[in-house]
């Protein structure tokens, strides 16, 4: 039997996706790949978290032509498109074209709410979008308030799952019944 391939399309390895997109990939029942637009170094918000190694099929991109060329290759070879992601300028062409083909594909994402720079957020966020409006493609909200929250702006005519992050906290059974001192 041959995997479905899966790829998804984000900002940056998170810790919390990164153990997500391990876990999966370790299952060994998805062909899974993840394309990042930014290393946490040189992405412009930039983040100090510390991870020991990325256990899945990646592919950095960091603006970089040549590999975006290999990440439009890969988008064309999936079996089912997730964009995580839609403020990079080359995401709404990608996402267009997927539509515009056919091919299946949702959004995943936190909260929508580009709020920084109020209305004129909003609407940046409904022009980037637009295609997500315009298609009835599921929309998989990282958590329960952000379901909500995408339902409330994008309509009741298209399917809505709860797909939150994964965390390992097995890591954290080593601190259980320590108690912290008091000085």
């Amino acid at each position: 039997m041959v995997s479905p391939k899966i790829l998804i399309v984000t900002h940056i390895p998170s810790p919390y996706q990164v153990e997500l997109f391990d876990a999966i990939a370790a299952q060994n029942v998805l062909d899974l790949s993840v394309i990042y637009l930014y290393t946490q170094s040189s992405a412009p918000t930039a983040r100090l978290w510390q991870l020991s190694g990325l256990n899945h099929d990646h592919l950095i991109v960091n603006d970089d032509a040549n590999a975006w060329a290999l990440a439009e290759k890969q988008i064309k070879a999936a079996d089912l498109m997730i964009f995580n992601y839609y403020r990079h300028p080359w995401i709404p062409p990608s996402i267009e074209r997927r539509n515009a083909e056919g091919k299946p594909w949702c959004f995943w994402g936190e909260r929508p709410g580009y709020r920084r720079l109020g209305l004129l957020g909003t609407w940046f966020r409904r022009w980037k979008l637009s295609v997500l409006h315009r298609s009835k493609v599921p929309i998989w909200g990282i958590g329960q308030w952000a379901v909500d929250q995408y339902r409330r702006e994008f309509g009741r005519d298209r399917l809505y799952i709860n797909f939150p992050y994964f965390s390992d906290l097995a890591r954290f059974g080593q601190y259980r019944g320590v108690e912290k001192k008091r000085t």
